[in-house]
C-alpha cells in the first residue's frame, strides 16, 4: 500500500511538472488535517488510530519554505491482547511541535514537500478488566521528546488555498514507549491571509 502511494506521488509529481506555473501562496497560513494513524512496529495492546490536526504558520514571500506550529489529537483502537479477559483498553495522544516544510515547485499546480521538525508527545493509556472474581484497573500518563518527518504533494486552489495529501512519519524517542512510534496517512487543507 505505502509502495503504490509512493508510485502515485511520483506520477503526480511527473505531471505537475509539466503543467502551467501558477501565482505562488504565501502568508500566514491556518489550517486542518485527518488522517489514519498506524504503529511503526508491533504492539499487541493498541491496533491502530485516527487522529485530527491543526496548524499555524507563515510561508516565506518566496512560497518554497513555511514554517509550521502543529497540534496533533490521536485516538487508538484496542489491539487483541487483553480480549481474552474483556478488557476495556483506550489510549489518547496529544502531539505537539514546530517543523519546516519544503514545498519543491511552489510555483506549479502540484508541488511535493518535505517537512521534519521536533516537538513533544503526550498520552493516558487505561486497561479496565471486571471480571466476576476480579477486577483490575491501571492508568499510565506520560511524555516523549518527539521526532517529525512528513512527504506529500500539496495542490493550490483557489487564490489562497492549499489541499495536501501526504505520508506523515513520528519518532519517540523514550526506548520504553518507542511503540508510540507512527506512520501515518494524511490529508489537510490550509487557508493563507
Amino acid at each position: 500500500m505505502k509502495k503504490l502511494l509512493l508510485l502515485v506521488l511520483i506520477l503526480l509529481l511527473a505531471t505537475a511538472l509539466t503543467a502551467k506555473p501558477r501565482q505562488m501562496v504565501k502568508g500566514i497560513a491556518v489550517g486542518v488535517e485527518g488522517g489514519y494513524w498506524s504503529f511503526a512496529g508491533n504492539n499487541p495492546y493498541f491496533g491502530a488510530g485516527f487522529e485530527g490536526s491543526f496548524r499555524a504558520g507563515y510561508r516565506l514571500p518566496s512560497g518554497d519554505l513555511e514554517l509550521t506550529l502543529f497540534f496533533d489529537y490521536t485516538s487508538l483502537i484496542p489491539g487483541t491482547a487483553f480480549d481474552q479477559y474483556g478488557a476495556d483498553i483506550t489510549a489518547q495522544l496529544l502531539t505537539f511541535g514546530l517543523m519546516p516544510r519544503i514545498s519543491f515547485a511552489p510555483d506549479y499546480w502540484m508541488s511535493p514537500y518535505f517537512g521534519a521538525g521536533v516537538g513533544g508527545q503526550f498520552y493516558s493509556t487505561s486497561l479496565n478488566i471486571e471480571q466476576p472474581n476480579a477486577n483490575f484497573g491501571y492508568q499510565y500518563n506520560n511524555s516523549n521528546f518527539i521526532a517529525v518527518a512528513e512527504v506529500g504533494a500539496e495542490f493550490p486552489f483557489l487564490p489562497a488555498s492549499i489541499f495536501s495529501v501526504g505520508l506523515h512519519y513520528t519518532h519517540a524517542f523514550v526506548e520504553e514507549e518507542r511503540h508510540f512510534s507512527a506512520i501515518s496517512f494524511r490529508a489537510g487543507y490550509s487557508y493563507f491571509f
